[in-house]
């Protein structure tokens, strides 16, 4: 006869999110002429922290020049679903 048992129970802690402060809406731009592939700057100007860079394997010409970015504010987010 086969006897059957369950594994041993596995008691686990409900996840608590530490970083629940809402971002800032802002503009800034970020230049990535003179990076290396896995490199990346801060973008300017946007009170929330926002990185753009070039991917490992990217090729740094492709994506050289000024680039412009505008963080929404959350309820923007929200809004058009996508927070």
């Amino acid at each position: 006869a086969t006897h059957l048992t369950t594994a041993p129970e596995v008691v686990s802690t409900p996840y608590q999110p530490v970083a629940v402060e809402p971002w800032e809406a802002g503009s800034g731009t970020a230049d990535l002429t003179s990076l290396a592939p896995g490199e990346s700057v801060p973008v300017e100007n946007v009170p929330t922290p926002v990185y753009l860079g070039v991917p490992e394997e990217g090729d740094p010409a492709a994506v050289a020049g000024e680039w412009a970015v505008d963080l929404k504010a959350p309820a923007d987010s929200q809004t058009a679903d996508v927070a």
